[in-house]
């Protein structure tokens, strides 16, 4: 990656008191791939084998340590994602309703707010960790037996009696969620059928993948797609403050610009470039493909933080 200067791509992002953007000017560039550089060293091939065969675990011991706490809910994604919203007839109708499913879902912060936000869109979420798939339904559960108790939400939490995501033994709850680890197989036709879902969600997920899988996992992400169904992207940038912290440390390198975590979890950092051709490759077309660069002023350590993240949007052929 040559030392250019990189700005935000979001031209709708205003800043705040506590968040910026910024710019990675050349010579900030310049000494973060210095730092990267000076990073020689990788771990032994016996914890690179012992992590990638248990990051599964991983997972599940990350979601049993924090449940459902550790991330915020993701309420930008409706904003970057207006497609989504269904205050207007071309989301759905009471046949045809929309159909979004989630690539790595965690524990729903993702899509909890669409679904209380959009009312006729139907769900598919999986995930590697069983425990955060119990954690989510456990969650939307919870959240469905409120609004049912609270008269003054009737209309809101009305079931669609339309269910396209066809199970006999369950109510049409609006979300199926599904155990599954998309990193070495084809998703299977009872999570959803290939060619199904309009929409797509792929949020902070493959750069806890290995490189090697990347472009395998797009395309099979892009079988359950229709023709023209529209994904959204987002995730870990190179040159983030993070990616920077790993390779000062010398004690988390697996291979270029991937990392494992204390906890066994892992990061990658991409560039624009390397996501326009994974996406390309497995035949969607760039609607957009930007850095989102973040100064993230901590209001009571008022340390700054700089984060570097892709954001993209695509169509399937």
């Amino acid at each position: 990656m040559e030392a250019q200067s990189i700005k935000d791509g979001n031209l709708d992002f205003y800043d705040s008191e506590v968040v910026r953007k910024f710019e990675l000017t050349e010579d900030i560039i310049s000494k973060a791939q210095e730092i990267i550089n000076s990073d020689k060293d990788t771990i032994t091939e016996f914890w690179k084998d012992k992590y990638i065969k248990e990051s599964v675990k991983n997972w599940d011991k990350f979601y049993k340590r924090n449940n459902i706490n550790f991330f915020l809910d993701r309420h930008w994604i409706d904003k970057e994602f207006k497609e989504l919203i269904s205050n207007s007839t071309n989301i759905s109708d009471d046949m045809n309703p929309k159909v979004l499913i989630e690539f790595g879902c965690g524990v729903g912060n993702s899509l909890i707010p669409l679904l209380q936000i959009s009312k006729d869109l139907h769900c598919i979420g999986f995930d590697c960790s069983s425990r955060a798939i119990s954690l989510f339904e456990e969650r939307w559960n919870k959240i469905l037996a409120n609004l049912e108790n609270n008269e003054n939400n009737e209309k809101n939490s009305k079931i669609c009696p339309f269910n396209c995501l066809k199970d006999s033994d369950k109510p049409c709850t609006r979300f199926r969620g599904f155990v599954f680890d998309i990193v070495h197989s084809d998703i299977p036709t009872y999570i959803c059928p290939e060619s199904f879902a309009d929409f797509g969600l792929l949020i902070f997920v493959l750069s806890a993948i290995h490189p090697k899988h990347h472009q395998d996992v797009i395309t099979r992400c892009s079988k359950s797609l229709k023709s023209g169904a529209t994904l959204l992207f987002r995730d870990y940038g190179r040159y983030d403050m993070a990616q920077l912290r790993f390779a000062k440390s010398s004690k988390s390198k697996i291979t270029d610009n991937f990392y494992v975590r204390y906890d066994g979890t892992f990061a990658y950092y991409f560039t624009i470039e390397e996501i326009e051709n994974l996406f390309v490759n497995a035949g969607f077309k760039v609607i957009s493909n930007h850095y989102c660069l973040r100064e993230v002023v901590n209001r009571k350590t008022q340390v700054t933080m700089q984060r570097v993240w892709i954001q993209a949007k695509f169509t399937k052929i």
